[in-house]
């Protein structure tokens, strides 16, 4: 992974799409259960909606997910914010329900009203060769 220094994005609230709710929802189920790197979002991102996402969907949904301060990425890790598991906590369905979780983050992407300039300095981009070597890993489980 590599960072481009120096870079804002704006984000306006229209732009969320199913596939990053499914990211972001891959991230924190990930976290819950070991680190949410690359490999393990796409596993669980595999489980959740039965595809594999591609890189394009993981490096422009990561990037919202970033801008919009839903998660955070430190040393190859990728981890919700504590303001966005303590707001999922609070609301969270019955636990085990994937499709309700799929729901509530949906709605939490898709009603976010505030268009938002990107605080960050920095931009997350996923290699062509990281993504491929993440996908093998995944493969090799079967």
């Amino acid at each position: 992974m590599w960072l481009v220094k120096g870079k804002e994005g704006v984000v306006k609230n229209n732009q969320f799409t199913s596939s990053d709710a499914v990211l972001l929802l891959a991230i924190i189920y990930a976290q819950d259960s070991e680190s949410a790197d690359l490999k393990s979002i796409i596993t669980i991102g595999d489980f959740i909606n039965h595809s594999i996402f591609t890189l394009q969907e993981i490096n422009s949904g990561l990037n919202k997910l970033i801008t919009f301060e839903f998660i955070l990425y430190k040393d190859n890790q990728f981890f919700p914010t504590k303001a966005l598991i303590k707001k999922y906590s609070d609301d969270r369905p019955a636990k085990g329900q994937v499709h309700k979780d799929l729901e509530y983050f949906e709605d939490v992407l898709f009603n976010n009203t505030i268009d938002k300039k990107s605080k960050k300095e920095s931009i997350i981009k996923i290699t062509q060769s990281e993504f491929d070597n993440a996908i093998k890993k995944y493969q090799a489980e079967f």
